[in-house]
Protein backbone atom coordinates (compact mmCIF):
# COMPACT_ATOMS: atom_id res chain seq x y z
CA UNK A 1 0.00 0.00 0.00
CA UNK A 2 1.35 3.42 -0.93
CA UNK A 3 1.72 6.25 1.55
CA UNK A 4 -1.18 8.33 0.20
CA UNK A 5 -3.51 5.34 0.45
CA UNK A 6 -2.32 4.55 3.98
CA UNK A 7 -2.77 8.16 5.03
CA UNK A 8 -6.35 8.11 3.78
CA UNK A 9 -7.13 4.63 5.16
CA UNK A 10 -5.78 5.30 8.64
CA UNK A 11 -7.11 8.84 8.98
CA UNK A 12 -8.95 9.56 12.19
CA UNK A 13 -12.43 10.78 11.19
CA UNK A 14 -12.42 13.71 13.62
CA UNK A 15 -9.13 14.93 12.16
CA UNK A 16 -9.79 14.26 8.44
CA UNK A 17 -10.42 17.93 7.70
CA UNK A 18 -7.00 18.84 9.13
CA UNK A 19 -5.02 16.23 7.19
CA UNK A 20 -2.76 17.38 4.41
CA UNK A 21 -4.07 16.88 0.88
CA UNK A 22 -1.26 14.50 0.01
CA UNK A 23 -2.16 14.09 -3.67
CA UNK A 24 -2.22 17.86 -4.19
CA UNK A 25 1.05 18.29 -2.30
CA UNK A 26 2.71 15.56 -4.36
CA UNK A 27 1.51 17.17 -7.61
CA UNK A 28 2.78 20.57 -6.46
CA UNK A 29 6.21 19.17 -5.60
CA UNK A 30 6.45 17.47 -9.00
CA UNK A 31 5.47 20.71 -10.73
CA UNK A 32 8.14 22.66 -8.84
CA UNK A 33 10.72 19.99 -9.69
CA UNK A 34 9.90 20.34 -13.40
CA UNK A 35 10.03 24.14 -13.18
CA UNK A 36 13.36 24.02 -11.35
CA UNK A 37 14.81 21.63 -13.92
CA UNK A 38 13.64 23.92 -16.74
CA UNK A 39 15.11 26.98 -15.02
CA UNK A 40 18.40 25.13 -14.49
CA UNK A 41 18.45 24.14 -18.15
CA UNK A 42 17.84 27.75 -19.24
CA UNK A 43 20.53 28.99 -16.86
CA UNK A 44 23.03 26.40 -18.09
CA UNK A 45 22.26 27.23 -21.72
CA UNK A 46 22.75 30.94 -21.03
CA UNK A 47 26.01 30.21 -19.19
CA UNK A 48 27.20 28.06 -22.07
CA UNK A 49 26.49 30.87 -24.54
CA UNK A 50 28.36 33.34 -22.34
CA UNK A 51 31.35 30.99 -22.14
CA UNK A 52 31.33 30.55 -25.91
CA UNK A 53 31.23 34.35 -26.40
CA UNK A 54 34.13 34.79 -23.97
CA UNK A 55 36.17 32.11 -25.72
CA UNK A 56 35.45 33.67 -29.11
CA UNK A 57 36.49 37.09 -27.81
CA UNK A 58 39.69 35.64 -26.37
CA UNK A 59 40.41 33.85 -29.65
CA UNK A 60 39.95 37.06 -31.65
CA UNK A 61 42.21 38.98 -29.25
CA UNK A 62 44.86 36.26 -29.47
CA UNK A 63 44.74 36.35 -33.26
CA UNK A 64 45.03 40.15 -33.21
CA UNK A 65 48.00 39.98 -30.84
CA UNK A 66 49.83 37.46 -33.04
CA UNK A 67 49.40 39.75 -36.06
CA UNK A 68 51.16 42.64 -34.32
Amino acid sequence: MKFGSKLHAYAIPEWRAAYIRYGALKALIKRYQRELAAAEYRHNAASQKEIQRSLQTAKVRTQEDTRK
